[in-house]
């Protein structure tokens, strides 16, 4: 009992859960299982215990389905499973606070976490656990490369650029995907002793509709119609171009501040004043893009509109809401690099967006100079627009830019490093100290109401309580009486355990949605933009070794224990992806042959116009930034160049997710073989199944059908149903026919099942007419059994 809230703790027993263990395994096995699993899905698992998410997907199953209690409830405030304390310390004993590097999860912990939090979980961290191991070969070879930055000539690492570019986006990217791929059909198979088909999918506690009758199955079902989801599309695609424009305001915003520091603040070296104060711009930037507007904004109102598009399962609503955000990924997220690295690098397009957004906030005219166009006097030296002797006055908006200060590679230190421990501090600090604050101030009032029943004495208070009859006594719910019968040391311990609950309460579930968002995003700067910094593999390693712990102990100490939900693989994210790698081939290239300049290197011609350049401005080539030459190289030969890379390295990378199979060989062997051992035990039955010359009374939903044919014609087309189409399904043996077989025979094996008219037999009326479902469950359980001792 607490003052605000009545905390009620159930925990099934084990004759609860064993009478619905082996009706929820049959479940599982009928929307999601093969025939050829009946065994090991039904005979088998059926004698091993209950795993503990499966204990707490069966009370789940009880509360909402069986006595209709949802969190819908006016009078519910919450229910979430609760942690086991001791499987929590024991994983941050083994896992969290190890320092092991290379072998962040083993099999052990993966088991606990899929026996306790369920597959979905398990596959978020072992996908994790899989990518960061990944990261090592390029993280060495990107601090080697950037080591060599340093010594060898600028020429050379410019020519060595694009091979690395190409190395990440291509060979890495696309073997990573094609060995997860192969990884994770090993997870299935080692953890299910198969691999699933069909993807488990889980009903949407909040989706609404209007019920109406299936004409297959003739049930209410609820249903809400596809179109009525069209405006909310709208309004999602309003949203998006709103946020693009804001991104584009801000990414304007801070490179003038940029240009501001480096104009104001000459030295440059680390620890400067110019190099602290645009560190704190990165910082204030990043925390506003990524934590306030990113987490607080764009996906609060991805989720909203996902929830009020109205979806039917769990997978269905987290399929939209991954589209939704990989989108806004691109139209926002990104939008601050593809602008910096596509348009304010190449000449004029930053200049006509400094122009524009002058003319747009201040009322300047489209052609006005501002920073590098205006000498120390405020006086045009030349317009950033039109011709050379085009004449123009000094801009009055504070919007400025300079091209040769845009560093291509010192832009993604705020992202990687700053904006990523930002989200890790919040994401554990922050919970930490709330709870410190509302536990302080819980215990603070707890001790007041203890020292006032010190004060007043627990015998008076027990006295005035109304008791009834014994009998009645002893059902009724004196939880106030049964309070004071404990002492004052056992009053702290239950009061500190309401105290738990109540935080775990206000907390989120541990959903790895937001963590596989925060790796893809990863994903993409690190395939996409890693020619730029060769450092990125390196940053996001080491950044990851954090983020992985931190995770670990959000899910064991911070958020709420999550439902377990069972998942063949990380779902959804495969497919983005597989979208980042292929478009980080085409961003690889357009950077190789557009804003680095790395393609100018390639010719000894530009490579002299360029040391030219610089020897007027009194610098070296050792002082190149990166960007490109176009009066070197013309646009016709880059866009030619484009087409031709472009062309050859996505059908390079086509060919490794195409013909690279997606499951071993070793799997492949022992699968056939099993299908082979189920043909041939089908085969040695087959007499049994389908014994010939022998008929049964066809029955529809326990009716008698109106006209019957004879024993002989009704075999004959029965059987010439499954030769002509070649094929032996035990789905329709169990589900949709009899296939005449002998009644003595049934009641010799004590099998039984529901004799169903051939689907080509009947008439188009019965389609409508649900069938009879009565015996099924038993019948294929049992038949389960009879092949599972033959077999043995």
């Amino acid at each position: 009992m607490n003052s605000a809230y009545f905390i009620l703790l159930i925990q099934a027993s084990d004759e609860v859960v064993n009478a619905y263990l082996n009706s929820f395994r049959f479940h599982l096995w009928m929307e999601h299982g093969a025939v050829a699993d009946m065994e090991d899905d039904i005979v088998r698992r059926n004698d091993h215990p209950p795993t503990p998410a499966e204990r707490v997907q069966i009370v789940d199953y009880i509360i909402e389905q069986r006595a209709n209690i949802t969190i819908r409830d006016p009078w519910i405030h919450d229910m979430f499973p609760m942690h086991d304390k001791q499987l929590t310390d024991k994983l941050i004993s083994r896992w969290i606070t190890s320092w092991r590097v290379l072998d962040l999860v083993d099999r052990k912990i993966l088991k606990l976490l899929r026996y306790n939090f369920g597959e979905k979980v398990s596959y978020y961290f072992a996908f994790f656990n899989y990518y960061n191991r990944a990261l090592i070969p390029i993280a060495i070879i990107g601090v080697v490369l950037q080591f060599l930055h340093g010594v060898i000539p600028t020429a050379t690492y410019m020519r060595i650029l694009p091979f690395w570019g190409i190395g990440v986006s291509v060979i890495w990217s696309f073997t990573f995907l094609k060995t997860w791929e192969r990884a994770n059909a090993t997870m299935q198979f080692e953890w299910n002793k198969k691999l699933h088909v069909k993807q488990i999918e889980y009903a949407n506690k909040f989706f609404y509709g209007e019920k109406k009758v299936n004409s297959l199955t003739g049930e209410l079902e609820v249903v809400y119609p596809a179109w009525r989801r069209l405006p909310k599309y709208l309004c999602v695609i309003v949203f998006m171009l709103f946020q693009t424009v804001i991104m584009l305001i801000l990414v304007a915003i801070w490179v003038t501040i940029y240009e501001m520091l480096k104009a104001k603040y000459t030295e440059s070296h680390i620890f400067s004043t110019q190099w602290f104060l645009i560190l704190l711009e990165g910082i204030v930037f990043g925390l506003f893009v990524d934590v306030i507007q990113w987490n607080m904004v764009v996906t609060k109102m991805g989720a909203l509109f996902t929830h009020w598009e109205n979806y039917r399962t769990e997978e269905q609503y987290e399929r939209s809401l991954i589209r939704k955000l990989f989108l806004l990924d691109f139209l926002n997220y990104y939008t601050w690099f593809f602008s910096l690295a596509f348009v304010f690098v190449i000449p004029g397009f930053g200049d006509y967006l400094t122009n524009s957004l002058n003319r747009m906030m201040f009322g300047d005219a489209m052609n006005c100079c501002f920073g590098p166009y205006v000498d120390q006097h405020g006086t045009c030296i030349m317009c950033p627009l039109g011709p050379k002797d085009a004449t123009c006055i000094e801009c009055v908006g504070v919007f400025t830019f300079d091209r040769h200060h845009v560093d291509l590679s010192a832009m993604f230190v705020t992202p990687i490093v700053v904006t990523q421990l930002l989200n890790i501090a919040l994401g554990v600090l922050m919970p930490k100290l709330v709870r410190m604050r509302r536990e302080h101030a819980q215990e603070s009032a707890d001790a007041e109401a203890q020292k006032r029943v010190m004060e007043t004495g627990s015998m008076k208070i027990l006295g005035s309580l109304d008791y009834e009859d014994k009998k009645s006594s002893q059902f009724g719910n004196k939880s106030s009486a049964r309070y004071l019968e404990y002492t004052a040391s056992e009053i702290e311990v239950l009061n500190k355990k309401a105290r738990e609950i109540l935080f775990d309460s206000e907390q989120d579930s541990y959903d790895p949605y937001n963590d596989f968002h925060a790796m893809t995003v990863q994903y993409g700067f690190t395939v996409m933009f890693s020619i730029l910094w060769p450092l990125m593999p390196f940053a996001c390693f080491l950044i990851n070794i954090l983020k992985f712990r931190t995770d670990g102990y959000r899910l064991c100490k911070t958020l709420k224990r999550p439902i377990p939900r069972r998942a063949n693989g990380i779902g959804a994210w495969k497919g983005i992806l597989t979208v980042y790698a292929y478009i980080a081939v085409i961003v690889n290239v357009l950077l190789i042959c557009i804003s680095t300049g790395a393609l100018e290197f390639f010719d000894e011609t530009c490579v002299r116009d360029i040391e030219n350049q610089l020897e007027k401005q009194g610098k070296t080539l050792n002082d190149f930034v990166l960007g490109p030459d176009f009066g070197c190289l013309h646009v016709t030969w880059r866009l030619l160049v484009i087409l031709i890379l472009e062309h050859i390295l996505l059908g390079f990378a086509y060919l490794i997710m195409t013909r690279v199979p997606k499951v071993p060989d070793w799997i492949h062997v022992v699968m056939n073989a099993r299908e082979n051992q189920f043909k041939e035990l089908l085969r040695a039955h087959e007499q049994d199944l389908f014994p010939a010359g022998s008929g049964q009374k066809e029955v529809i939903s326990g009716r008698a059908r109106g006209a019957t044919s004879s024993a002989d014609e009704s075999a004959t087309k029965e059987r010439g149903v499954l030769l002509s189409e070649s094929r032996i399904d035990i789905t329709d043996i169990v589900n949709r026919t009899s296939r005449a077989i002998d009644p003595e025979l049934l009641a010799r094996r004590n099998i039984s099942v529901d004799s169903i008219t051939p689907v080509s037999e009947r008439d188009v009326s019965d389609l409508e007419i649900p069938v009879s479902d009565g015996h099924r469950a038993k019948a294929r359980e049992q038949l389960a059994r009879q092949w599972s001792a033959t077999s043995d």
